[in-house]
Parts: structure tokens; sequence; C-alpha cells
């Protein structure tokens, strides 16, 4: 059950960091660049530190 549990943690993360890409493609008028850019990198970062928990706590589980 954890398992799928987990894919869908991954899953969300995943589709928030495509909907930032799609709206830093979009830009509106009075929207940085720079600002869209910055939304993208925290998602990423997101991304990254769920990833690196997951497997941190597969190998804890592994060393029992």
């Amino acid at each position: 059950m954890a398992g799928r549990e987990e894919l869908q943690e991954i899953q969300a993360a995943l589709t928030e960091f495509e909907e930032a890409i799609v709206h830093r493609e979009h830009k509106r008028l009075l929207e940085s660049s720079v600002a869209r850019q910055q939304d993208v990198d925290h998602v990423r970062q997101k991304v990254v530190d769920l990833i690196v928990r997951l497997v941190t706590a597969e190998r804890m589980k592994a060393e029992r």
C-alpha cells in the first residue's frame, strides 16, 4: 500500500512541475520571466527533495 501512496506523491509533484513549465512558457503581459523561472526551479527542487526522501527511507528500511 505504501508504494501506491509514494507513487501518487511522485505523480502529484511531477504534475505540479509540468504545470509550472507550461505557465512559464505562456507569459502574460505583466509577468516577470525571472519570477516564472524561479517558480519552475522551486517546484523542480520539491520533486528532487521528494525523490531523495523516498530513496533515503527505502535505504533505511533495507539496512534494518
